[in-house]
């Protein structure tokens, strides 16, 4: 906790105020964690019907936004989906459900792209 040693002459009540900010910012750092990202083999495809929109992150896209969502070959989704549970066990969600988010996970379409499952 090198940031109070910038507060060494400040009141116990800064001090601990930084702290919190700093536990918070690992957390928050920390809960990326929760999600996983597929590889690039597991992206190949030859045409658009090898591709699906696989979310990744724990809590769902309309909570983490389309930022973990992925386009995946299809036969790797059961493979994915396990090694996110296995990911996401006992992690919990912070945020909240987002209707933006829900019409932007919505609207994304996994598409074969230079032989790998991309998102448009």
């Amino acid at each position: 906790f090198l940031a109070l040693h910038r507060f060494r002459g400040h009141s116990f009540f800064m001090r601990m105020l930084v702290c919190g900010w700093l536990a918070i910012g690992l957390v928050l750092l920390g809960s990326s964690s929760y999600a996983v990202v597929p590889t690039e083999d597991q992206r190949n495809c030859e045409s658009d019907n090898d591709c699906v929109v696989w979310d990744g992150a724990c809590c769902g896209c309309e909570v983490a936004g389309a930022r973990q969502q992925h386009g995946v070959n299809k036969k790797f989704v059961s493979l994915l989906s396990a090694q996110l549970r296995k990911q996401c066990y006992g992690g919990g969600c912070s945020a909240g459900f987002s209707s933006i988010n829900a019409v932007l996970c919505q609207s994304l379409k996994a598409r074969c792209l230079k032989a790998l499952c991309q998102l448009k």
